[in-house]
């Protein structure tokens, strides 16, 4: 089969049914997360920055013990589903987890500054997970998704931000799916067979030789019968000389020879 002989408009079909079946398979697709779930504490480190993180004591009431320092970065808010029997949607919230400690001067022994605070660095980066039930509580206040708490959070600090994962919209997938496989098999994967077969990369076309020796003898025609020549009737004796132009032969015989 030629590729190249298939035309645009089919290989537009072709990606039509492609995307539509991938965005079938995303729509249908409940998607899970991996890493450390924060549900229970998820409020606690949230207000944290990479300039001022939180500190948590290791436990309840131990604050003679030092403490643990986080803050999270890479914040997303993934579309709303609903979960098992609970009528509300909730919120997945995906990002990485960071515990830091203050950076020491190794020639004082103090804290390195930086600007108002201390200067940090990375101990534990880990990826984690929190649903975000609707309407979201925390403590005593209520919100009326996890999205506005943090838009709280990013009002007191300009670098608190999260991102909100619309491509995961039913719509943004029936929609764009569809689109990108028409444009990519519709449109440049033909091109792109047609630049490979115009350089010769393609499977040569074989040409059908003429044999010289014919595949099937033709029957034998029977030739016609030759029908014999018409002579014309030869006169009989007293037939002939009855016209003018009519001569009896005669035999010219020589003299005998003289002795």
């Amino acid at each position: 089969m030629d590729l190249e002989r298939i035309p645009r408009w089919q290989w537009a079909l072709i990606g039509l049914a492609v995307g539509l079946a991938l965005a079938g398979t995303r729509s249908f697709y409940t998607p899970e997360y991996f890493g450390k779930s924060l549900d229970d504490n998820f409020n606690v480190y949230a207000p944290g920055t990479a300039r001022q993180p939180v500190p948590v004591l290791l436990a309840p009431g131990a604050w003679f013990m030092p403490r643990n320092w986080y803050y999270l970065s890479d914040l997303v808010v993934h579309v709303p589903t609903k979960q098992g029997n609970e009528s509300s949607p909730v919120y997945w919230v995906t990002g990485v987890l960071h515990q830091v400690k203050p950076t020491t001067d190794p020639k004082t022994g103090g804290f390195v500054k930086d600007g108002d605070g201390w200067k940090y660095e990375d101990i534990i980066t880990q990826e984690f997970f929190h649903r975000g039930k609707t309407p979201y509580r925390v403590g005593k206040e209520s919100y009326p998704n996890v999205m506005t708490y943090l838009d709280s959070l990013a009002g007191k600090d300009d670098t608190k931000r999260y991102r909100y994962a619309w491509w995961e919209k039913p719509a943004v997938i029936w929609t764009l799916y569809p689109a990108v496989a028409v444009i990519a098999i519709g449109g440049i994967w033909p091109t792109i067979v047609g630049l490979l077969v115009g350089a010769g990369l393609g499977r040569k076309r074989e040409t059908a030789v003429p044999s010289a020796v014919p595949t099937t003898v033709p029957p034998m025609q029977t030739p016609e019968p030759i029908a014999p020549p018409i002579s014309e009737p030869v006169p009989s004796d007293k037939e002939f000389g009855s016209q003018r132009d009519q001569f009896y032969p005669t035999e010219i015989h020589s003299d005998p020879p003289k002795e």
